[in-house]
């Protein structure tokens, strides 16, 4: 219970709570945890959600499968990361695409949507937590959508690293995601990807290491998008 705990500490639902709070909070809803292996899928597309649910360990990815036959990772979620929060609540509650494990003992804590509701009507907190959660998303979304907008590489990335520079607050960037999953993100190749950020590092705007990424001239990088 004790690791439990610690861990859902970390994820904004329970921001503010005492590890008392959290206690009572668990003796009093219906939830459960599960472990999965690396791959293991845990809600197939078009299953019907009835849990919101919270990556405990490892991690998980949103994929998508499309005619072709290819399958698209569309977010890599890790520790403290919810997910099915708006799905379990839509009247068309079926999950849009699929959530797999793709890390080993990768674990998730469900509850239940009729909990969450209690704990809505019950916990002002819980309430506030909730709704910022849901804000987050739709800006995370409307923020993809206006990645996508982009037509050239170059500006679908330096919007990428901008949009890291102002939430990391800092041009010394690490990316979460993997290059494969990145490029995914703003809907390009992969070599298209590695192939930009190379030009932009012979052009003196940024260097990079792997998932490393230092941004040199931000002012550039802004003009790609918004002009000189």
């Amino acid at each position: 219970m004790k690791k439990l705990i610690a861990q859902l500490q970390n994820c904004s639902l329970f921001d503010g709570y005492s590890v008392v709070e959290l206690e009572e909070r668990l003796r009093l809803s219906r939830h459960r945890t599960a472990t999965f292996s690396r791959g293991q899928i845990i809600a197939a597309e078009g299953a019907f959600c009835n849990y919101l649910s919270i990556v405990l360990a490892g991690a998980v990815e949103i994929q998508k499968s499309l005619e072709s036959g290819k399958v698209v990772t569309l977010q890599r979620l890790t520790p403290a990361s919810v997910f099915a929060e708006g799905v379990v609540f839509a009247k068309s509650n079926q999950y849009p695409a699929t959530i797999t494990a793709s890390e080993s003992e990768t674990s998730v804590f469900f509850i239940r949507k009729d909990e969450i509701i209690q704990l809505c009507r019950t916990d002002k907190r819980f309430l506030q937590n909730f709704l910022s959660l849901l804000s987050d998303r739709i800006l995370f979304l409307n923020q993809k959508v206006k990645t996508l907008s982009y037509q050239t590489v170059r500006e679908k990335v330096a919007h990428l690293l901008l949009q890291e520079y102002r939430r990391q607050a800092s041009p010394d960037l690490e990316l979460a995601m993997t290059r494969q999953e990145t490029a995914e993100l703003l809907d390009i190749p992969r070599p298209s990807l590695s192939r930009e950020l190379s030009k932009m590092q012979r052009e003196g705007l940024l260097t990079f290491s792997k998932n490393q990424i230092r941004l040199l001239d931000i002012a550039a990088l802004e003009d790609f998008l918004f002009g000189s």
